[in-house]
């Protein structure tokens, strides 16, 4: 983390000099223990939400603008439907995820519903 970019915005931001040190001090902090864990990239939650699948077939594709194919997902299941189904892959793409289900999620019964979160 980088906080120098910050440092022409004090005024704008509200912050103090002491403000500046004390994120400086938490950017030592964070190399620090990334350096300890030997983490080589670090992802922050860009999105998260909640998706009841439409079905028809076995791939969802949730619009989401914004999302770009470099991005990773996480999605689990919340609520099953009345079609036994597993995830079988989840992407990002342009402005997308797509999830792949082991079968039309929606094929008999209630829909199945996911959560999801991506990372940037």
């Amino acid at each position: 983390m980088d906080f120098s970019k910050y440092d022409s915005q004090t005024e704008k931001m509200g912050m103090n000099e002491n403000d500046i040190g004390l994120l400086r001090k938490f950017q030592a902090m964070y190399d620090d223990l990334k350096n300890l864990l030997n983490v080589k990239t670090c992802h922050f939650a860009r999105r998260a939400g909640h998706y009841t699948t439409v079905g028809g077939s076995a791939t969802e594709v949730i619009a989401l603008t914004g999302v770009k194919s470099s991005m990773k997902c996480t999605v689990q299941m919340h609520t099953e439907g009345g079609t036994p189904v597993t995830i079988k892959t989840a992407q990002c793409g342009k402005d997308k995820l797509t999830i792949e289900f082991s079968a039309n999620p929606n094929q008999t019964g209630a829909a199945h519903e996911i959560e999801y979160w991506i990372f940037i």
